[in-house]
């Protein structure tokens, strides 16, 4: 299963949507891209940390990279934006 080896040990919890108050809990690599190319707060930072976290996702897709350094850098983006629980 495609999933599986995209997921995560730990799901990571944002606050996103167009205004940033939508509470999404982000349990894998797909769900990560999605928030980044679609969910992202208007007012987030989409500094260094964003474009790290798409290249690491993408990265997971592409050449099957570890999904956990997806995790980690979708973490420090959000982080960053202010966006986590």
């Amino acid at each position: 299963m495609r999933m599986a080896k995209w997921g995560w040990k730990e799901p990571v919890v944002v606050y996103a949507g167009p205004a940033g108050g939508t509470r999404i809990p982000v349990r894998d690599t797909v769900r990560a891209a999605k928030v980044l190319a679609k969910e992202w707060p208007k007012r987030a930072e989409r500094g260094a940390k964003y474009f790290a976290a798409c290249r690491a996702c993408l990265a997971v897709a592409e050449k099957g990279a570890d999904p956990e350094r997806a995790r980690k850098a979708f973490v420090a983006a959000a982080e960053e934006a202010g966006m986590l629980e």
